[in-house]
């Protein structure tokens, strides 16, 4: 089960949309991703950080983490620090 998400205006945003529109297309790809599966992939990767941490949230609050990940549909979804409070470095790894 994934983690339930907060309430933030990032994701009341996000979370007005219609779910299965297109939130993110990669671009090498052309895989189109929808705003509900963002949501959940988002819920997901918080579970899953809170997890590896051994942390919950208000124990995750305010640390700092650094997430490396290509362009795209991962990029995105990587900064779900933004729901755990925690202060994100998200780097890009680029590819020439």
């Amino acid at each position: 089960m994934a983690a339930a998400l907060q309430r933030s205006a990032f994701f009341e945003a996000i979370r007005k949309h219609d779910p299965s529109s297109t939130a993110v297309v990669n671009f090498d790809s052309g895989v189109a991703f929808s705003y509900g599966s963002l949501l959940r992939d988002v819920s997901r990767a918080k579970e899953r950080l809170l997890q590896e941490t051994g942390k919950d949230e208000s124990g995750i609050a305010g640390e700092r983490i650094a997430f490396m990940v290509e362009n795209g549909y991962d990029y995105v979804g990587a900064d779900s620090s933004l729901e755990i409070h925690a202060n994100a470095l998200v780097l890009s790894s680029f590819r020439s």
